[in-house]
């Protein structure tokens, strides 16, 4: 009977196929974007996992947010715990995406036929920076307030469709009690789906890209060194995952997150105020805009510069197909001006 429904199963899963390719050998453990992927899939699914958990208990309204957090916080077991590795993991992930882009194009695999490789994992690397930031708005507390005035007002100078999208943001032209509700609803519904279906995309173009790889003939005197996927590959990824997840859990455990002080949407600007680190550098570029150039506003010339980069780098497989040594320096100078100026600016 059990060898019967054994057959059964295999029939319709498939199972005996599954097996025969976790044995076949792979060379594709060498690239660092293999592991980085990894990484940020383990990271996903604890942001999953915690989020889940947090939204039993967390209100999105003006009246309840910040007081629903601090309940979590003290009154939820391990609502503690589950809240500071949910807001860890999503930083982390963040800075794991970033990295994975910055491999990508150290490493010039954006070149055909990883084009859609390197899109999905830009696109990766803005969701997932929405999502942390839109995360870190709703305990609605003094921090969150301000940084939601100051997000109105940097989208608001983006060309064309500024307005729409601050109007989008905000849920109207000021901050308001509609704001943490459109910040709610992006953090649970819109931009986990849509980071879903790019991890999804990104998962089956890595496929296609490394089985055209192992299928190209080695260069002449490289002895390709190849491991099975199960256990030599599978084995490395364990080892990443339990390493993050210890870090996570260090982290979440002796750097807990604050609550801060709640406030209302109408209360005055507290001033200066310091944004999360993965948008200090775009900071630094902004303030350090003149009032006015070239007969425009200082932050609108400068918000409209990171657009024309950011649609450059997205098109970087179109406009240097080859992988040209000029890419590699610019991406080098690049990752250092990115990381001296945020630690600056962190500082």
């Amino acid at each position: 009977m059990g060898l019967r429904v054994g057959t059964w199963l295999d029939d319709r899963l498939g199972w005996s196929d599954l097996r025969q390719r976790l044995s076949e050998p792979t060379t594709g453990w060498r690239r660092p974007e293999h592991y980085l992927g990894s990484a940020a899939l383990l990271l996903l699914g604890l942001l999953v996992l915690s989020g889940v958990l947090l939204v039993m208990h967390y209100r999105p309204s003006v009246g309840h947010a910040h007081g629903s957090v601090i309940a979590i916080k003290g009154a939820v077991n391990f609502g503690a715990l589950v809240r500071d590795v949910h807001a860890w993991s999503s930083d982390l992930l963040v800075g794991v995406m970033a990295a994975y882009c910055f491999a990508m194009a150290l490493g010039r695999s954006y070149r055909a036929p990883g084009e859609l490789l390197w899109i999905t994992g830009l696109l990766t690397l803005f969701i997932s920076g929405l999502l942390a930031f839109s995360g870190a708005v709703l305990p609605w507390n003094q921090w969150a307030l301000e940084q939601a005035r100051v997000a109105g007002q940097l989208t608001g100078h983006i060309p064309l469709i500024g307005g729409w999208i601050r109007r989008m943001v905000l849920g109207g032209v000021h901050v308001s009690g509609h704001t943490i509700e459109r910040a709610y609803g992006f953090h649970v519904a819109v931009l986990p789906a849509i980071l879903t279906a790019l991890v999804a995309f990104q998962l089956r173009f890595h496929q296609r890209v490394q089985r055209a790889a192992e299928q190209q003939p080695p260069s002449e005197g490289e002895q390709p060194s190849a491991v099975a996927v199960y256990p030599g590959l599978l084995l490395k990824h364990a080892i990443i995952w339990v390493a993050l997840l210890l870090v996570v859990l260090v982290l979440a455990t002796f750097a807990s997150r604050g609550v801060g002080v709640a406030v209302h949407p109408e209360a005055p600007n507290v001033g200066a105020i310091h944004p999360p680190w993965y948008l200090v550098f775009w900071h630094l570029v902004v303030r350090a805009a003149p009032k006015s150039a070239l007969g425009a506003e200082g932050a609108k010339l400068a918000i409209s510069g990171i657009v024309v980069f950011s649609l450059l780098i997205l098109s970087l497989p179109l406009v240097d197909r080859r992988g040209s040594k000029v890419t590699f320096f610019a991406a080098c100078v690049t990752l250092v001006a990115m990381v001296v100026l945020t630690v600056y600016g962190l500082l």
